[in-house]
């Protein structure tokens, strides 16, 4: 391995890494979330429970985002060819952060979170239709 591949794999081990605690961090503020509308379906605010899903969706479609971006970050050292000429990165990450994205599990994972936060408030929801 080149000595430019050497530092390129180091800067994506460095960047992935950070990646992975971001990634952590989206996790745990997802459940944050359904905490949070847990209680407001048990407060009977069906409005709060719509504005924290939609909260959650844009927070799961900037987790995918980051996942793939981290993956195609990781893969660059694998696949960079040294040449005489510059070297596109921005064009060779997208390139392969498409690649990614069609190989993925992460939107499946994402789906999974949506479906469970939604089922969590609608149990929730037959049990207070059920109390009335």
């Amino acid at each position: 391995m080149s000595s430019a591949a050497m530092k390129l794999a180091n800067a994506a081990d460095t960047s992935s890494e950070e990646s992975q605690s971001l990634i952590a961090d989206m996790r745990k503020a997802v459940n944050t979330l359904r905490s949070i509308a847990v209680e407001y379906e048990k407060e009977n605010r069906p409005d709060k429970v719509k504005e924290v899903e939609k909260e959650m969706l844009e927070l799961l479609a900037s987790y995918e985002d980051c996942a793939f971006l981290a993956e195609a970050v990781k893969a660059v050292p694998q696949i960079y060819q040294p040449s005489d000429q510059p070297t596109d990165f921005k064009k060779l990450i997208e390139a392969e952060v498409t690649k990614i994205k069609g190989n993925s599990r992460v939107s499946g994972h994402c789906q999974q979170l949506v479906r469970q936060f939604r089922e969590v408030v609608w149990v929730l929801s037959k049990e207070a239709h059920k109390r009335c």
